[in-house]
């Protein structure tokens, strides 16, 4: 009986390599959530890149399981009926979050309802010990309510990139007029 628990056990913590092929991994010690205003296959702007970097850098690292969340809207991908998440070509551990409309100046989501509850699935499923926003551009900053009520144990992080949130001159702190910080 000592043997068939051994290996049920072993058998938890082996991982999918590209390929198909499996590793022996340690349990993890965190699992990230980063999520990211677009993701750099779309806009490689330095947020995303950053963010997804940082993705690449936690999936390598074998105490460690990550996801990564991006925004995305009708410029990148078209929605699909029933859901707002979209798997990433391919990519298991990458996501694309369809939102559609956000108000920039109040830095909010308009679609309060669909953030609350799908992204609150999202988290069920996903259950992060941190989630870490790069940006709430298109998310809302009501996602960053959304994860704490979900899961009030995690871990959150928020990384400005930017003066965006308490600038509306994209985050350039200039005056409108004369262009001068």
């Amino acid at each position: 009986m000592a043997d068939s628990k051994k290996k049920q056990n072993s058998s938890l913590f082996q991982r999918k390599r590209k390929g198909g092929k499996s590793k022996q991994a340690l349990p993890s010690l965190h699992k990230i959530l980063t999520i990211a205003h677009n993701h750099p296959d779309f806009f490689p702007g330095g947020g995303e890149l950053l963010a997804h970097q940082l993705h690449r850098a936690f999936r390598a690292d074998d105490s460690v399981e990550s996801e990564f969340l991006a925004a995305t809207d009708k410029l990148s991908r078209e929605p699909h009926n029933g859901t707002p998440f979209l798997a990433h070509e391919g990519r298991e551990d990458e996501f694309l979050f369809w939102v559609g409309r956000f108000d920039y100046f109040r830095q909010s989501q308009k679609e309060l309802l669909g953030l609350y509850r799908d992204l609150r699935h999202f988290l069920l499923r996903s259950k992060p010990d941190i989630v870490h926003f790069h940006h709430t551009l298109r998310i809302g900053v009501e996602a960053l309510q959304v994860v704490r009520d979900t899961l009030p144990d995690c871990k959150i992080v928020f990384t400005l990139h930017d003066f965006i949130p308490m600038c509306h001159r994209d985050g350039q702190m200039v005056e409108n007029h004369t262009e001068r910080l």
